[in-house]
């Protein structure tokens, strides 16, 4: 379809492009697929959801699921007065607070204040755990020239997995990340070459 507006000297032509019935279906049906997965995301794990309502805003189409966003984020309001609400990463904590914020929540910065001290409490407990394991395990006497930074090794866990849930995993992975470390200095500053060799074709096999 087209039409020209005429006038002073001004002549302009516009197309207006149609849209068929296919492609008015096929969004009708997008529409109500991604509803229904905004419906039915878990509200004990909102991050995937949280995800889904910044995606749908920053390509404009959020308009299509007011009703769906605003009862998701209406749970998430109340999930954050309770005491047991989920724990989140920065990130989490972060794209949620603005989320409601946005959507007219008064949202306190105390949240954020408290949910860091949750997570730094979890840290702090994991740590405990790993030199506990560390003084246990007593390889620290026995190889004096070996690094004893169980702090440090943690480190590493905590990059690789920051989601507060993943305390046991945490702990696990920093195990064997520890021994590495001391058979790197094994290798950098007390073994021989003899031992090196007997030690390297041991792991191989």
């Amino acid at each position: 379809m087209a039409f020209s507006i005429n006038g002073g000297g001004f002549s302009a032509s516009f197309h207006l492009p149609s849209i068929d019935n296919e492609k008015r279906l096929r969004h009708g049906k997008m529409v109500k697929e991604i509803g229904y997965i905004l419906n039915n995301t878990d509200r004990n794990d909102p991050l995937e959801g949280l995800v889904m309502i910044d995606t749908l805003q920053r390509l404009s189409i959020d308009y299509h699921f007011r009703e769906e966003i605003e009862s998701f984020l209406k749970a998430q309001y109340m999930n954050f007065r309770s005491p047991n609400h989920p724990l989140f990463d920065v990130f989490g904590v972060a794209l949620c607070f603005r989320l409601l914020r946005q959507e007219g929540y008064n949202v306190s910065q105390e949240f954020a204040k408290i949910d860091y001290e949750i997570v730094r409490s979890i840290h702090q407990k994991e740590i405990l755990q790993i030199t506990n394991w560390w003084k246990d395990l007593g390889l620290a006497k026995e190889l004096k020239f070996a690094r004893d930074q169980p702090l440090k090794w943690h480190m590493w866990s905590i990059s690789v997995l920051a989601d507060p849930n993943l305390s046991e995993q945490r702990v696990d992975l920093t195990k064997p990340i520890s021994l590495v470390y001391i058979i790197d200095d094994i290798f950098d500053l007390h073994g021989t070459l003899d031992d090196l060799s007997v030690f390297t074709e041991a792991v191989n096999e």
